[in-house]
């Protein structure tokens, strides 16, 4: 009972530590749906690939032995090459296509690799369990160590070729992609039979490097599906490259929200607008709330020459966002839009535009949600937040604001009105209408906040200063 529990903690903390590495290697598992798809592989992929294994070592050991005349272990070189790396590596690609095909996880090269390795973690994991049962402690602590890296390594072979055949024929697997997956296939199976044949001869420096060899390969792999996925970052000046790439991606994937926004940009910089403003629109289809997308669609639909609903569409979006973000969103538009006739011409419209449509923002944004409205507090420090004292002390009862502006009752404006008149701070009111870049070049380190009594997309500039007398 005791081994078991050892088995069972030590086991635990290798699928935790392999499990949150794996996880790490791929960024956009929320883009891809594929939040907890790698855990569940490892927890589901194990067990069975054990059962299918020893199901067809019986079948396949009969027919070695119709073949060549000898038993499993009669001769360690067809024991470990033919039976032991050809069984375990099949089985283990045959509960991977089990689990990813029917539900389409495989959205990139990198999602059949990692998911592969997944597979073969949980098979690991329960070859483990069994083998320290059967001969102890000591067996299962050196077996963590060496062999878990081994079957990650070998199913990220196979992994990585039923990924891109899957990614680059468009989900469509054909006969050459199949077979050069079946090649791939033979190729772990040898490399995993001559890792257990140089263990068993006692080989232990030769299997030792085989195992660094195991993983230098498996790098070697990562960097070449990361050099070449869709979701990697691209410059602006290489969307000559990127415009390819991730119209490949969207072909096997097309309701990724990353790939159709990036794609869009890179077409609002090669001035190919109409085109941006389609992809920028399937964007938004898929994440509505999303201001990013509103503002760059916005963008592409003024620079495709209807400039009243792009310059509305624009204005929409900032008004939801937290007030530092409009700053840097308008940076990168300035890089975006390349032609600079263009770039002026939208920005200046832009500028002059926004005026005008803040007074009738609170109007178009009447309903938003209780947690939309609550992302105002973002730019303000964690020590200004809604529940601080600081908050309560000196920026509710203390503020010297512009009241045209305010949209609160009368008995709350009295309230209000008397707590200001007993003691006034150096504040300066300031709303949306403002010139922003003047605004955080006289004030290096200014505090936004968008108080309960403001209307949506206004905000008060608080500076730290003496009391005025």
């Amino acid at each position: 009972m005791v081994l078991f529990l050892l088995t069972l903690i030590i086991n635990s903390f290798v699928l935790v530590g392999w499990g949150k590495y794996l996880h790490r290697l791929d960024a956009f598992t929320v883009d891809k749906k594929n939040e907890y798809r790698l855990a569940t592989l490892i927890i589901m992929g194990g067990v069975p690939s054990v059962i299918i294994t020893l199901f067809f070592n019986q079948f396949w050991g009969t027919a070695i032995y119709n073949l060549t005349g000898y038993y499993r272990g009669d001769n360690t070189f067809i024991s470990h090459f033919l039976l032991t790396g050809l069984v375990e590596e099949f089985s283990k690609f045959l509960v991977f296509i089990i689990l990813t095909s029917p539900f389409k996880t495989i959205k990139e090269p990198r999602d059949g690799m990692l998911q592969a390795a997944s597979i073969a973690m949980g098979f690991a994991l329960t070859e483990n369990i069994i083998y320290s049962l059967q001969y102890g402690i000591y067996v299962l602590l050196i077996r963590s160590i060496i062999t878990i890296i081994g079957h990650v390594t070998y199913a990220v072979i196979w992994g990585y070729a039923w990924g891109s055949v899957g990614y680059i024929n468009g989900g469509k697997t054909k006969t050459l992609g199949l077979l050069y997956t079946f090649i791939a296939l033979i190729a772990a199976a040898m490399f995993h039979g001559a890792s257990n044949f140089l263990l068993s001869s006692h080989f232990l420096l030769l299997a030792l490097l085989s195992d660094i060899l195991a993983i230098a390969l498996f790098f070697i792999i990562y960097q070449a599906v990361k050099v070449n996925s869709p979701y990697r970052s691209f410059r602006l000046q290489e969307y000559r490259n990127a415009i390819p790439t991730l119209q490949t991606g969207l072909k096997k994937y097309p309701e990724s929200y990353v790939m159709n926004k990036k794609l869009g940009i890179f077409y609002i910089y090669a001035q190919k607008y109409r085109v941006a403003e389609k992809y920028l629109l399937k964007a938004r289809k898929l994440r509505f709330h999303n201001t990013e997308s509103k503002f760059y669609c916005g963008a592409a639909i003024y620079l495709e020459g209807k400039t009243s609903e792009g310059l509305r569409l624009m204005n929409r979006a900032i008004t939801a966002m937290p007030d530092e973000r409009i700053l840097r969103i308008v940076s990168s538009l300035k890089k975006v839009i390349s032609s600079e006739p263009e770039r002026e011409e939208l920005l200046s419209r832009f500028n002059k535009n926004r005026m005008q449509f803040m007074d009738d923002a609170p109007l178009l944004y009447k309903r938003r949600s209780r947690r939309q409205i609550s992302t105002s507090y973002t730019s303000a420090p964690r020590s200004l937040n809604r529940r601080s004292s600081i908050y309560k002390k000196d920026i509710k009862t203390n503020l010297e604001v512009n009241k045209p502006l305010l949209n609160i009752t009368t008995k709350a404006k009295n309230r209000f009105d008397r707590k200001i008149k007993k003691r006034k701070r150096n504040v300066e009111p300031f709303d949306n209408r403002g010139n922003w870049e003047k605004l955080f070049k006289e004030n290096p380190r200014p505090v936004i906040l968008k108080p309960y009594y403001l209307k949506k997309g206004q905000s008060v500039v608080v500076r730290s200063g003496k009391s005025k007398k």
